[in-house]
């Protein structure tokens, strides 16, 4: 599912904002926690082998799920780092993908809990698929839970862009079912402002970004 662009709810009550970090999307399938871990892109592309780093995510999950976040490298300063993304996951072979995790070691920041412990959480409120998402506890080497607070982030904007992300999203805790494909009301992007992609551009000269 994916955000709308927009002016933010007038009314902050019955919403809450996350961090909007700049990487790759991706959907984490977990089989249990002894079965090895499977992560596809957007557009359905196997991204497991290039991610080594996930590989103890199925054990601090536990159980079946489904995960949905965001693939980012976080370079100086815990900044994310989207053109270093471009040559981690399309490093194939073990060796290059090795000598990659080791320049640019990957973290998923996990922000929605499709599926858990054999069914569906699609159909259930942000609210309450946040409230299982948050029970997991998923903090680990490399991964974690996207925080979240309440109201549309007025005052988190200009921390946000201090710390170089891209903004925030902004979700409404009720009336909020996960669909698929579709581009939700419920979910509204809010940038920082001046934030475009071309500072990136122009910060990595050279480099090529990655489709989104």
């Amino acid at each position: 599912m994916l955000a709308s662009t927009g002016p933010p709810p007038s009314d902050a009550r019955g919403w809450h904002c996350e961090l909007k970090f700049d990487g790759f999307r991706q959907i984490s399938f977990v089989n249990g926690a002894d079965v090895p871990l499977r992560v596809e892109s957007r557009s359905g592309r196997h991204l497991t082998g290039s991610l080594p780093e996930l590989g103890e995510l199925p054990a601090a999950v536990g159980t079946d799920a489904v995960l949905d976040g965001e693939l980012v490298v976080l370079g100086a300063g815990g900044r994310p780092d989207f053109y270093a993304l471009g040559p981690r996951l399309a490093a194939s072979r073990p060796v290059s993908v090795e000598r990659a995790r080791r320049r640019s070691p990957v973290t998923l920041a996990i922000f929605d809990l499709l599926w858990l412990d054999g069914r569906s959480l699609m159909g259930l409120s942000y609210r309450d698929r946040r409230r299982q998402l948050e029970d997991l506890a998923l903090d680990g080497p490399s991964w974690f839970t996207v925080p979240s607070w309440p109201g549309v982030g007025d005052d988190l904007l200009e921390a946000c862009s201090a710390m170089g992300l891209e903004g925030l999203v902004i979700k409404r805790l009720d009336n909020s079912p996960y669909r698929p494909g579709q581009r939700a009301r419920h979910w509204v992007k809010r940038k920082c402002p001046g934030w475009n992609v071309e500072h990136g551009l122009r910060r990595h000269p050279g480099r090529r970004s990655l489709p989104r």
